[in-house]
């Protein structure tokens, strides 16, 4: 075998490895109830940028996560967001499965706090470290926002 095809055939060997680890990671993130999870964050913001990039933003984080990281979008969708800063609640859902995430901005990075399905509801966001008051406004604005 030629060094050429020993590693393509490793290359190979990676890609099966991963697409193997992938669905089972996603998987048990999704059944979890609440997993906390701070590994993809977004690039830092300064104060002063706009709600649409901090929207933005909190929208790459997510995305990124459900895809594992590969860019990839598939079926994987932001169904609503707001943001009370620091703090950031999605609702997002990947085909029939759905749920919600919380992030924190800190030193100007968003961070997943809570990925998983269902609702966190106001004692779930105090429950993650939210302060009563910001959950209170956090989870009163998310109930009013149409998307």
């Amino acid at each position: 075998m030629t060094t050429q095809a020993k590693s393509s055939e490793k290359g190979y060997q990676n890609q099966l490895w991963w697409a193997s680890f992938l669905p089972v990671a996603l998987l048990t993130g999704l059944l979890c109830q609440s997993v906390p999870m701070a590994l993809l964050t977004a690039a830092p913001v300064s104060a002063a940028a706009s709600s649409s990039q901090a929207k933005q933003q909190v929208s790459q984080v997510v995305l990124n996560y459900m895809t594992g990281g590969t860019g990839g979008r598939s079926n994987a969708r932001i169904r609503k967001m707001v943001i009370v800063s620091p703090y950031a609640l999605v609702s997002w859902n990947q085909g029939d499965t759905g749920g919600q995430a919380l992030l924190s901005n800190k030193s100007g990075t968003w961070k997943i706090m809570t990925f998983g399905g269902g609702s966190l509801g106001e004692s779930g966001l105090k429950a993650f470290g939210v302060p009563p008051q910001l959950a209170q406004k956090l989870w009163s604005s998310y109930t009013q926002s149409k998307h």
